[in-house]
């Protein structure tokens, strides 16, 4: 089954599933939404007596229509385009504009306890950028450099807290660090958004 709403959680030993979908499967033309995917997971949560653990991944699963309006990327293995974190134009209005219209659909919701921070990565809602030595140096010649991605991540933060107010929001930390294996981005992150 390729949605969670068509499965039988009745009896299982669990207390919540996870509502994942990309932000090209949301909004693929500009400010038109599909929610159904993350809809039907908490009907089918709240059906259930179970939680939501919501998130959202940008990078590769980012929609195109940001490229056309002046986001900067870069392709990495795969021939996959994935937008540059930092650039303001992603960062400040896309993303932001995206996950304020999340916050505005799923801040509150009774079986939505948990939502994960993304923006500032790649393939998935983990810190990381890069899973190549290529796509190491292509990060490095886009400009990346650790008070940058650091300074990213707070912005997600920031705007992940004012668009769920009433919601736990939720850092996945991997030892699979960015770029540069500089020590201490992590736990930069990790003490800003304590």
């Amino acid at each position: 089954a390729d949605s969670v709403d068509t499965y039988d959680f009745s009896g299982l030993p669990i207390s919540g599933i996870t509502a994942r979908s990309t932000w090209a499967q949301i909004e693929t033309p500009n400010n038109t939404f599909n929610w159904s995917k993350l809809d039907a997971a908490v009907s089918t949560a709240r059906a259930y007596g179970l939680y939501v653990y919501l998130h959202t991944t940008p990078g590769i699963y980012s929609p195109t229509w940001p490229y056309s309006n002046g986001v900067d990327s870069v392709v990495l293995d795969g021939n996959k385009k994935c937008p540059i974190p930092w650039d303001p134009d992603f960062i400040d209005v896309h993303w932001a504009d995206f996950i304020t219209k999340c916050g505005q659909r799923y801040d509150g919701v009774d079986v939505v306890k948990y939502v994960a921070i993304s923006g500032p990565n790649s393939r998935s809602v983990e810190m990381a950028l890069a899973k190549s030595d290529t796509e190491r140096a292509l990060w490095i010649s886009a400009g990346f450099d650790t008070a940058l991605i650091i300074n990213t991540w707070k912005k997600c933060i920031d705007y992940f807290a004012a668009a769920f107010p009433h919601t736990q929001i939720v850092l996945n930390v991997t030892s699979v660090m960015q770029v540069t294996y500089t020590e201490g981005i992590a736990e930069q992150v990790v003490a800003y958004g304590a």
